[in-house]
């Protein structure tokens, strides 16, 4: 035993305290390690959504392209549709009113062979 101002401690009381001096500091290690966790953790949840959020809108941006060609090719099909019609609409009434004989002339002048 020390004697020391008036305080004694005995060797097993320093052993003691001596032995628990690394508690603080590996407290202080685990918050640390912890906050860099969470940080890193919320840092890859953002960039990760933010991700997604990239990707969704290409995929729409490609939806919207993919549907504008697909209604202009509706578009040029209906349209040719409409002109075919109208061409045989003016060629049946262009039929109609001519007589057998300049029906024949117009079959030759066109190449087409009768029979």
């Amino acid at each position: 035993m020390t004697s020391y101002l008036n305080v004694t401690t005995t060797d097993s009381d320093n052993k003691t305290v001596s032995s628990l001096l690394w508690l603080p500091y590996v407290i202080i290690t685990v918050v640390c390690l912890a906050g860099l966790i969470a940080n890193f953790c919320c840092y890859h949840r953002k960039r990760r959504l933010k991700y997604l959020r990239k990707v969704e809108v290409m995929e729409t941006r490609e939806r919207v392209i993919e549907r504008r060609m697909v209604l202009n090719l509706i578009k040029a099909k209906y349209r040719t549709c409409l002109i075919d019609e109208e061409s045989w609409d003016r060629n049946r009434t262009n039929v109609m009113t001519l007589g057998p004989q300049q029906i024949r002339n117009s079959t030759s002048d066109s190449g087409i062979a009768h029979l």
